[in-house]
């Protein structure tokens, strides 16, 4: 449970101490894995493959730090673009990373034959690339009334060559 994660984290930091956290999302309606999850949800609706997907708003995770006994005090959204060269590649790493694809694949093949056929034909064929970029919500909190320094990094920039 979340609530039980960060209170943990509460009562384990220092006075001055920062708690950060990474949670997968918000999710966008053309990502190509919530494609793809629909893909399995339209074959198999009894897996859930695109149901659990957490509120990741500002609001919403300043309630559930307040209730463990923390303030948020930075929520930034971000990602990071992979392309994937195959879709076929895509696909596999779905299958294999995701909760859903042992559920898919004990339907048996012909199952999992049709949810990549309706993935392909929604996103792209099995040798195109697809491009995958997920966002992530970091966020920190701290204790509320701690006195904490959050420092600003400076830009960098990478020596030419």
């Amino acid at each position: 449970d979340a609530k039980r994660g960060l209170v943990a984290l509460r009562e384990a930091i220092a006075p001055r101490g920062k708690v950060g956290v990474m949670v997968w999302g918000p999710p966008a309606e053309d990502d190509p894995e919530r494609v793809f999850a629909r893909t399995v949800d339209a074959v198999a609706p009894q897996i859930g493959a695109s149901a659990a997907w957490p509120d990741v708003s500002r609001a919403s995770l300043a309630s559930l730090f307040e209730a463990a006994g923390l303030a948020l005090i930075r929520h930034t959204v971000v990602a990071h673009a992979l392309v994937f060269q195959r879709a076929e590649r895509f696909v596999s790493a779905l299958l294999a990373a995701r909760t859903y694809g042992p559920q898919l694949r004990a339907l048996g093949d012909e199952a999992v034959a049709a949810a990549v056929a309706r993935f392909y034909e929604r996103v792209a064929a099995e040798d195109e690339p697809v491009t995958y970029a997920p966002p992530a919500t970091l966020v920190i909190g701290a204790l509320p009334g701690a006195e904490i320094e959050l420092p600003h990094r400076p830009s960098v920039r990478v020596p030419v060559v």
